[in-house]
């Protein structure tokens, strides 16, 4: 199978240079606030929608596992490792996104977690689950979900795979967490209680 050289120049640009791929971290970090003035822990809620048309993304057929460099290796076992020594668990997941996963990215990334013993939640391949709807809950076309969807996402996290739920675990949950709950329902329920088409 032939290699796409613009993914390929993307891969060892990544590799050299993280930022690329983590720009986002890195921008939650440089900018003391973010545009809107909301910040939860690096996640920044988006209010708009524009829909994502491109059809079915996830080609089960696909069997093709790409490459996994010794760096992410590496990289992926060192997370786990910082992890365990603080007594938590690595989680890796991919978000919804049709204009940048595919199901190839999905074999290399479940792949990569088995050998490092990762747990690995790929959400692409839990839309129906989840409730996905293209039309609503993404902001940009297909890149990023919106508050609307990225809540369908926390929903079924915390229901499905950490089995919590915020009125049983509320207590155990420290005030600092607690406030940013109240104002994210609070700024975001303009947008949640929007007609869903």
């Amino acid at each position: 199978m032939g290699r796409d050289p613009v993914w390929a120049l993307k891969a060892v640009l990544n590799d050299v240079f993280p930022v690329l791929q983590f720009h986002g971290c890195v921008k939650a970090v440089l900018e003391e606030e973010s545009e809107d003035g909301m910040d939860y822990m690096g996640y920044e809620p988006k209010f708009t929608t524009v829909p994502y048309s491109g059809g079915d993304y996830m080609d089960e057929s696909v069997t093709d596992e790409g490459d996994w460099t010794f760096f992410m290796d590496l990289y992926l076992k060192k997370l786990k490792g910082a992890c365990e020594e603080k007594g938590t668990e690595l989680i890796l997941y991919s978000s919804p996104a049709p204009l940048n996963f595919s199901m190839r990215s999905h074999n290399i990334l479940k792949k990569a977690c088995e050998r490092a013993e990762v747990t690995y939640i790929d959400f692409n391949m839990l839309q129906e689950e989840i409730g996905i709807n293209w039309s609503i809950d993404t902001c940009d076309g297909g890149d990023h979900m919106n508050a609307r969807g990225a809540e369908k996402i926390t929903d079924y996290l915390l229901e499905n795979v950490l089995q919590v739920n915020e009125k049983s675990h509320s207590g155990s949950i420290d005030a600092y967490y607690q406030s940013l709950v109240g104002r994210y329902h609070t700024e975001t329920a303009e947008f949640l209680a929007q007609p869903r088409m």
